[in-house]
């Protein structure tokens, strides 16, 4: 119980932003304590949730993860040897990996073994009894596998209709209303507004249901920032498809500021949000015709992108071509 509780507290800890490894190494202590006297599936669990929990909070401040989400991996693992035919264990792996292999996908690491893994463990927990958290973990699990496929170059069509199928599943089982449906929908329909672009299609179907979905997500639960970092997001995608067909963004952009103040509201320190704001800048200024305003814009969009690469060098990947992109601006190089 005590475990449980350090578990929850490292939990509420990172919702905050804050630093949980005093929470974490208590909560640990007291579930190897407790593994030691019975070896429980149960307990093995709460080392893996704290782990995991750990693991996510290293991944969003810039530390290294890995260690961490391997040992969750592990503890997972271990709880299902001990009760194989417990499937919220096998969620719990599913929930993990997709974190892990999100945070590898990031660093430009391969991750399909660990996806491999993760879609048969979600099988067997879907047959096991198809409750919705073991339908939305699958779902998550096929999206993001349709999302590497595209950075391979492949096509992730079979995936993202397996991960719609899943996700409808447990849409019929969300009689609670759960949030996280709308949020893992609305995430999914941005990735296949990518699809589409993909094949040279028009994403906006696509984009229009996934905002839809995520500003669901948002007012049911308004104090989560994860919704509202998405709808920037989505607003930074369609901003920039937009401005590729030489059509007005701006009120885009403007929905994309809105979503960034409030998430910042609710979090402040989001390293990825602000370098999604410095983005949504450098698109404003392209569409600037006055030159100090467009500088203006331009400087914002570098000190926002500039500071998130210095406290998270996990987003350099994506984000060091975008400040690239603003320095040559800047330098007037890019017009």
């Amino acid at each position: 119980r005590l475990a449980n509780i350090w578990s929850m507290q490292s939990d509420l800890a990172c919702a905050r932003g804050e630093d949980p490894q005093l929470l974490f190494d208590r909560g640990l202590f007291h579930t190897k304590e407790a593994f030691r006297l019975t070896k429980s599936s149960v307990t093995a669990m709460c080392a893996a949730n704290l782990y995991t929990s750990l693991a996510d909070w290293k991944h969003e401040n810039g530390q290294n993860p890995v260690p961490s989400y391997q040992q969750a991996l592990d503890s997972f693992r271990l709880a299902i040897t001990l009760s194989p035919h417990d499937g919220d264990l096998q969620a719990g792996l599913v929930d993990a990996v997709v974190r892990y292999a999100t945070h590898l996908r990031q660093v430009g690491k391969p991750s399909e073994g660990l996806l491999r893994e993760a879609l048969e463990a979600a099988a067997v927990g879907v047959r096991i009894a198809p409750t919705f958290l073991r339908l939305l973990n699958q779902g998550d699990c096929q999206r993001l596998k349709a999302q590497i496929l595209m950075d391979l170059g492949q096509a992730p069509f079979q995936s993202l209709q397996e991960a719609e199928q899943a996700l409808r599943r447990a849409e019929g089982l969300n009689v609670k209303g759960n949030h996280s449906l709308y949020f893992s929908q609305g995430l999914l329909a941005m990735v296949a507004g990518e699809a589409e672009t993909f094949r040279k299609r028009s994403p906006e179907v696509a984009w229009s249901r996934a905002a839809k979905l995520l500003t669901r997500a948002s007012q049911m639960n308004s104090r989560a920032p994860e919704s509202l970092a998405l709808r920037v997001r989505l607003a930074y995608l369609h901003g920039s498809w937009l401005q590729s067909q030489k059509r007005l963004f701006s009120p885009t952009l403007a929905e994309g500021f809105t979503s960034a103040a409030l998430g910042f509201s609710l979090k402040p320190k989001q390293p990825e949000l602000r370098a999604l704001r410095g983005c949504l800048y450098r698109l404003q200024a392209e569409a600037s015709k006055e030159t100090t305003t467009r500088r203006n814009l331009l400087e914002l969009a570098q000190l926002d992108l500039e500071t998130t690469l210095g406290q998270n060098r996990f987003l350099s990947r994506e984000f060091e071509p975008e400040l690239q992109k603003v320095r040559n601006l800047l330098a007037g190089k890019g017009d």
